[in-house]
């Protein structure tokens, strides 16, 4: 299936599911596919909202001062049946728009078109809505940022969990030390696991720039 998403919505799909794990959610639903859009693309998001909103404030509306459970990241969880109609709508929006591959732009119509979801709802009361969306998208598609600017982004991000991670010895637990890490410090954990792996340094940077 996410053989022909683009770089964006790929990413936008890993975002969701390890804060779905992170969250210690059993599933993987739309809100959970909300937030990975968010973190990948906040901007686009805003693009079509009444008016601008953080990840954060949009992460803190879903949680609700639910705890995470610091669960690993790469434990694998399934969609929901709701995730996997939003990825069924996205495809049909892509379609619809005459593009090849379904973006990122196209994961955010099948949410909203997920008329039930608190997905749906969270972004209805902020202004989306589906008709708006594809008219604007077929006068002024969505462009990716550029490269250099997503890696811009990326590194300010990891500067800022490595600057806020929690300073703990050696001795501890695995529990103790990452329980309280975000999605976004599981992330730079699975980048490292991966390259010391794999030696293959441009693992971080694919992730980061395609």
């Amino acid at each position: 299936m996410f053989d022909e998403y683009t770089p964006e919505a790929k990413r936008s799909v890993f975002f969701a599911h390890g804060t779905a794990r992170q969250l210690g959610s059993d599933v993987v639903e739309g809100v959970h596919l909300l937030l990975g859009i968010a973190r990948e693309n906040i901007e686009l998001l805003n693009r079509f909202l009444s008016a601008s909103v953080s990840e954060s404030t949009l992460q803190g509306e879903v949680t609700n001062g639910v705890s995470t459970s610091g669960a690993d990241i790469l434990a694998d969880i399934p969609f929901s049946s709701e995730s996997k109609r939003v990825f069924s709508l996205a495809a049909e929006e892509a379609i619809r728009m005459s593009q090849q591959r379904v973006g990122i732009e196209h994961l955010l119509l099948g949410l909203l078109r997920e008329e039930n979801s608190v997905a749906a709802r969270m972004l209805r009361e902020r202004g989306a809505d589906v008709a708006r969306i594809r008219e604007e998208l077929l006068t002024h598609p969505h462009q990716p940022p550029p490269k250099e600017e997503r890696m811009r982004r990326e590194i300010e991000k990891l500067h800022k969990i490595m600057a806020d991670a929690p300073r703990l010895g050696p001795d501890r637990s695995r529990e103790e030390m990452f329980g309280r890490y975000t999605v976004r410090a599981h992330r730079l954990i699975f980048f490292a696991r991966v390259e010391s792996r794999t030696g293959a340094v441009t693992v971080v940077s694919r992730w980061i720039v395609d």
